[in-house]
């Protein structure tokens, strides 16, 4: 058997790098080759970090005057990526509020959990860490973390016991709510 030269294993090693193909190690004196299997390394599921209600579109709306929720239950979820902390904005609809108990986090795999089934869609409170909370000293926001490689749709309902704070007018849900409203999650 050939023995490779240190300047030959020195030249694969450079040449590997930090490569993800893996790392080859030489043992010169046994003339044996050890293979260590490669690590996830695409980045991926790097931690991210999301604002949500800043742009137009991204308001959410009241389903009563003390109930904000991300978007219509029966429409479009937020993109939520694994590892993201998702930061929803509600001050427009509750300036003063400072969340006092958790915010009500579901998620699906579906963008649109209500159009891809007629049985009430394909969700479930999140539970766990796709769902951790951290409700924010500033007013008007909590922050949810995905603390997992899935990618899910969140939809979230904040409760402010003090009610529409904001002299916003009062909370006619619109069509879209409907299906709120009617019971379907109903968190009165």
């Amino acid at each position: 058997m050939r023995k490779a030269s240190r300047g030959a294993v020195a030249a694969r090693l450079t040449v590997l790098g930090g490569s993800a193909v893996g790392l080859f190690v030489a043992l010169a004196g046994a003339g044996s080759v050890a293979v260590v299997a490669p690590a996830c390394n695409t980045h991926d599921c790097d931690p991210s970090a999301a604002d949500w209600g800043l742009e137009p579109g991204q308001e959410g709306e009241l389903l009563d005057s003390t109930h904000w929720e991300s978007s219509p239950i029966n429409g479009t979820w937020i993109d939520y990526k694994g590892q993201e902390a998702l930061t929803l904005h509600f001050e427009k609809f509750f300036p003063n509020c400072v969340v006092p108990e958790p915010p009500l986090v579901y998620l699906s795999p579906d963008e649109s959990p209500y159009e891809a089934s007629d049985n009430g869609g394909n969700f479930a409170p999140s539970a766990g860490n796709i769902g951790e909370i951290f409700p924010s000293p500033i007013p008007g926001q909590v922050t949810i973390f995905n603390n997992s490689c899935a990618e899910y749709y969140a939809y979230v309902i904040v409760t402010c016991p003090d009610g529409n704070d904001a002299g916003a007018p009062p909370a006619e849900a619109g069509p879209e709510a409907g299906a709120a409203k009617d019971g379907a999650l109903d968190v009165r």
